[in-house]
């Protein structure tokens, strides 16, 4: 895919999102829709400034394995992006169980595990 595609692609879920957010039944299919394509746009984002940076700030001329550590570390950074996302959709998923439980049982510790 060309890369100009990625951002509006991007904000065009993200208007989706917002749009499905009004919808009650559809809140939760909501967040998904924002949250999942703009963790992707920012591990792309991370991965590529790997690619675009690294090499111009290396001290030159470059060594015979430069090329394979650039590549691993775009993995590495595709990899931080993707577990960075998978953090953001739990963490959120924590505070809206947090949210249930003070509103149910009035106290910040709930002892119910059956949502």
């Amino acid at each position: 895919m060309p890369f100009f595609f990625i951002l509006p692609v991007w904000a065009f879920c993200v208007v989706i999102g917002v749009a499905l957010l009004f919808f009650r039944d559809l809140r939760r299919f909501a967040y998904f829709v924002i949250a999942l394509p703009t963790g992707a746009t920012l591990s792309f984002a991370l991965s590529t400034s790997v690619l675009l940076v690294v090499p111009p700030i290396a001290p030159g001329p470059h060594p015979q394995w430069f090329g394979i550590a650039l590549i691993v570390g775009y993995v590495i950074a595709l990899v931080l992006g993707a577990f960075d996302d998978a953090v953001g959709e739990k963490g959120e998923e924590l505070a809206r169980l947090y949210y249930l439980c003070q509103c149910t049982h009035g106290s910040s510790i709930c002892s119910r595990a059956a949502f």
